[in-house]
């Protein structure tokens, strides 16, 4: 109900937009923290429009869409937290820790992640999983079950017989839902998130996939 609303403010360069932004919303994004989009940006404040960058280099409309995904989330959650009330400064921290801040780092990660790629993104992958269970135990764990278990346990008996499914690599199974389109069709491989979906998703398939092996008659009352 959010990300519409943002997408649409991101699109328009909205007042609420510049606002998000004025309050150091942007500085969160993975993308957006290069040469090339500090050149946009004051091409925007100069009044001009380099549509020729489309031309010289295709990428760069990736680039943006990513941008457009991220400032969306992001702006719908600044909106959000000003429809309660929340002061701009407060709202754009809000909205920079909606996802992942990808402008946090300690003091030595800097250096690692230019060498290791998405370092930083790990790290605070795993810290802010951390610090959503310490901090609302019950609502993460309710959410995750709910967006991650039970949809994984549905494929998962769904896909328990299928012998395209069982054929793929194991690392595939746990990182991705497979969905079989039929013979002839490709296999659908959706990512799942990051740590929860290892956790809430993978682990229980994992723990049936040893149920079914040992005592398949279990899966079946189950499904009962």
């Amino acid at each position: 109900t959010d990300f519409m609303p943002g997408i649409f403010n991101a699109m328009g360069k909205t007042d609420l937009y510049w606002r998000w932004a004025a309050s150091g919303g942007a500085h969160s994004a993975l993308v957006s923290l290069d040469k090339y989009m500090a050149d946009k940006k004051l091409y925007e404040v100069m009044g001009r429009r380099d549509f020729g960058k489309y031309i010289r280099n295709p990428l760069r409309a990736l680039q943006e869409l990513s941008e457009l995904g991220e400032a969306g989330t992001r702006v719908g959650a600044f909106r959000a937290a000003k429809k309660k009330g929340i002061p701009d400064l407060l709202a754009a921290m809000e909205s920079r820790e909606l996802t992942l801040d990808f402008a946090q780092r300690g003091a030595a990660t800097k250096s690692v992640n230019q060498l290791i790629a998405f370092w930083n993104a790990n790290v605070l992958g795993l810290d802010k999983m951390a610090r959503a269970h310490i901090r609302n135990p019950g609502r993460t764990i309710f959410r995750a079950v709910l967006g991650l278990t039970v949809p994984s346990l549905t494929l998962w008996y769904i896909n328990k017989d299928n012998e395209r499914i069982q054929s793929l690599p194991q690392w595939q199974r746990d990182l991705f839902w497979c969905i079989d389109l039929g013979k002839s069709k490709p296999i659908i491989r959706i990512p799942k998130p990051f740590e929860l979906g290892l956790i809430y998703g993978s682990l229980p398939e994992r723990i049936m996939d040893w149920v079914y092996k040992n005592d398949p008659e279990t899966i079946k009352k189950w499904a009962g």
